[in-house]
């Protein structure tokens, strides 16, 4: 009889422990979201940031979610985020990695006049050469997807405020980068293709850029002019099309074996008052030197 009596508070004392340990498991999860803003906000205070707010609203092994993050330093950089996705699996989070990141509403504002301040960590980085950490970064990447939507980007130059709005698409492969950047700046509508692969050879990287219509460079060009006066009231784009390409090799921090080829179609330009025409025109270029200072160029035009 005694030995039941033993067996059951044996029992009653490991469902104690375990009923007390899923309890404490319970409350760390329920106490995740602002255990994660506590530390978002000490990260912050680290960075130099005077204003930091972020609502957490999801975290689990799988998904973290925020919302409405806000974000100042001194007066040279503004962040704000509307919604923010980040996507793993515990799998990944071990091997420290993120299997996917979804901005919507980021706007990133930066001014010229307060550049901001280099910390220790920069300089020490800087000693490493860009081709270097390209290539640690490709070998094994830490983020494999990331998204970017209806959001902007902002610079402050000698009083004015040019605005980028643009929708980002990234994919990070080993070896292999893949990126997306399209939108317009300051109401001109562009395109833009990012590549760049890794193999025996090194890494090698290619662009392309594509205006679809060059009549709308005008407001942008004259709003330039203006601000750093140079000059070029008498010269405008009236329409056209224009797609610019760019290639070359990674080596250190430079890039070699560089190509660029710029092809316009359907030209129009207002030249001192006068216009000029062109169907097509092409002009390729390739620098004489590393320096990149004098550069070979050959254009044809009909």
């Amino acid at each position: 009889m005694a030995s039941f009596w033993k067996k059951i508070t044996r029992k009653k004392k490991i469902a104690g422990f375990l009923l007390s340990f899923f309890f404490l498991l319970f409350s760390i999860w329920l106490a995740l979201p602002d255990l994660v803003g506590w530390g978002l906000r000490n990260q912050s205070e680290d960075f130099g940031c005077s204003d930091f707010e972020v609502e957490v609203e999801q975290v689990d092994p799988w998904l973290s979610r925020f919302s409405s993050l806000r974000m100042e330093k001194e007066e040279s950089l503004s962040l704000g985020i509307d919604h923010a996705d980040i996507l793993y699996s515990p799998g990944s989070l071990a091997e420290g990695k993120v299997d996917a990141i979804s901005l919507t509403g980021l706007s990133l504002d930066l001014s010229g006049e307060n550049p901001l301040p280099e910390s220790t960590e920069s300089k020490e980085v800087e000693n490493e050469s860009i081709e270097t950490m390209v290539a640690n970064f490709m070998s094994q990447p830490s983020l494999t997807h990331l998204r970017v939507r209806d959001s902007v980007l902002s610079f402050t130059r000698n009083g004015v405020r040019y605005s980028v709005n643009f929708l980002l698409q990234g994919d990070f492969y080993p070896e292999w980068v893949r990126m997306i950047f399209d939108g317009s700046f300051l109401g001109c509508l562009f395109e833009s293709h990012f590549n760049l692969e890794q193999n025996e050879s090194g890494a090698f990287a290619t662009a392309r850029v594509k205006i679809p219509d060059l009549a709308q460079l005008k407001s942008p060009l004259e709003k330039i002019s203006d601000a750093e006066g140079l000059g070029l009231d008498e010269f405008s784009f009236l329409g056209g099309e224009l797609k610019a390409s760019a290639s070359g090799k990674l080596e250190e921090n430079s890039l070699t074996d560089l190509f660029l080829e710029l092809n316009a179609s359907n030209l129009a330009l207002d030249l001192f008052g006068h216009e000029a025409n062109a169907s097509k025109i092409f002009c390729f270029f390739t620098p004489e030197s590393m320096d990149m200072v004098n550069w070979q160029d050959k254009a044809y035009a009909n």
